[in-house]
C-alpha cells in the first residue's frame, strides 16, 4: 500500500508497505478467515518472519480454538511448502493437540506437487479481482475489500490473536520426521501418543513413527508457549514511508454541496480572452502530443490546460470532480 486502481507512474517502482494475508478455510461453516499481518505486526522487524512456524501455528491455533465444533475428529488440507506447513513443528503441534485431549484424531493431508490448488486459492482469486478495481491506502480499507470479495470471506487483524513461541515450545519435546518431504498423509490418534502415521500416497503402505524425544512426557492442557511481541518498524523504514510514500496518498476529501460546486465550476473555468487565444493556439500545435496529469482524487484524466485538443481542433474541458487541483484551484485541503 498505497494501491491505486489506476497505477501512478513511479509508484510502481517503490517498495510499498506490505500486508501479508494468510487464509484458513472452514468447509463445514463455509468461511474463509483471512489474517492481515502488517509490516509492523509481524514477529520480525519490517515484516520479516511472517510465515515461520511461530506465525503459522499461532494463527492456526487461534482458528482451531475459536471455530472448533463438537466433532473431535479433524481433517486438514495444506500445500507442500516445507517452511510453512510441512515441518516438524506443525506436526508436533497437531500431536500436542491430540495428547492434550483437544482432538481424538487429526488427519493432515498434503496436496500433490503440481496440483496444489484448493478452495483457499479460489478465495484469494476473488480478493485479487476486487483489489485490482479499488483504491486501497489503509489496512481498514483492505479489510473491507476482503469482506466484500465473497460471502464467506472474513478479515482478522491483529490483536485478536497473539504470536507465541511455538517453535521453542515444541522443539523441546518433538523430533523431525525423517524424509518428511516425501510423505503426503499424516494421522495422529489419541491412543497412540507421540506417534504419527505417515503415507507417501493415498493407497500406499502406512508407517508409524514416534517423534517424542521423551516417551514419558505428558502435557497439561493449560500449558501454552510464551507470548512474542511484534518486531515493529525500523527507523529507516519509517523514514522511507514518510519521505517516499506519503506524497502519493490522496488528501482528505472536501465535501462540497451542489450549489457550491456549480459556483466553483463557473469561477474555475473563466479564462481571460488573451489567455484563451494563446491556449487555443497552443492546443492546435500539440494536437498529437498532449501531456496529462492526475488530479488528486479526480475521477478522470485532466489535461494540462483548460482546453482539450483533439484531431479536429479544440473543445472546452470540463472535469467531473471537484477534487482536481487544476480545475478547482480555490478548494483548500485540510
Amino acid at each position: 500500500m498505497p494501491h491505486h486502481a489506476r497505477q501512478m507512474d513511479t509508484l510502481y517502482f517503490y517498495s510499498l508497505r506490505k500486508v501479508h494475508i494468510f487464509g484458513v478455510r472452514i468447509d463445514g461453516q463455509r468461511k474463509q478467515i483471512n489474517f492481515l499481518d502488517d509490516e509492523d505486526q509481524t514477529i520480525g522487524q519490517d515484516g520479516s518472519q511472517a510465515r515461520g512456524p511461530d506465525s503459522v501455528i499461532s494463527m492456526l491455533d487461534w482458528v482451531m480454538s475459536n471455530y472448533e465444533t463438537e466433532n473431535d475428529v479433524c481433517s486438514i488440507h495444506a500445500d507442500n511448502c516445507p517452511g510453512q506447513n510441512k515441518n516438524k513443528f506443525v506436526v508436533g503441534y497437531l500431536i500436542w493437540r491430540v495428547m492434550t485431549g483437544k482432538h481424538r484424531k487429526i488427519e493432515y493431508q498434503m496436496q500433490i506437487p503440481g496440483h496444489a490448488r484448493c478452495l483457499v486459492d479460489s478465495g484469494f482469486a476473488q480478493i485479487k479481482m476486487k483489489y485490482r478495481r479499488h483504491d486501497c491506502e489503509t489496512r481498514e480499507q483492505l479489510a473491507e475489500i476482503l469482506k466484500g470479495s465473497s460471502v464467506g470471506s472474513m478479515a482478522v487483524s491483529n490483536p485478536p490473536w497473539s504470536w507465541r513461541a511455538w517453535k521453542e515450545f515444541l522443539g523441546q519435546h518433538f523430533k523431525s520426521v525423517i524424509g518428511i518431504r516425501k510423505f503426503q498423509y499424516f494421522r495422529f490418534e489419541e491412543d497412540k501418543p507421540g506417534v504419527v502415521t505417515v503415507k507417501t500416497a493415498t493407497g500406499a503402505e502406512e508407517t508409524e513413527v514416534n517423534i517424542l524425544k521423551n516417551k514419558d512426557v505428558s502435557f497439561e492442557s493449560q500449558e501454552i508457549p510464551r507470548v512474542l511481541q511484534p518486531g515493529g518498524l525500523s527507523a529507516a523504514r519509517k523514514t522511507y514511508f514518510e519521505k517516499t510514500l506519503r506524497p502519493f496518498r490522496n488528501p482528505p476529501r472536501v465535501v462540497v454541496s451542489s450549489a457550491e460546486r456549480q459556483s466553483e465550476e463557473v469561477h474555475a473555468h473563466k479564462v481571460p480572452e488573451d489567455g484563451l487565444k494563446s491556449e487555443q493556439q497552443h492546443s492546435k500545435q500539440t494536437t498529437h502530443n498532449i501531456s496529462t496529469h492526475y488530479g488528486l482524487g479526480c475521477s478522470q484524466f485532466c489535461y494540462g490546460s483548460y482546453l482539450q485538443a483533439d484531431t479536429k481542433g479544440s473543445m472546452p474541458h470540463v472535469c467531473t470532480s471537484t477534487s482536481c487541483e487544476r480545475c478547482y484551484p480555490d478548494i483548500r485541503y485540510t
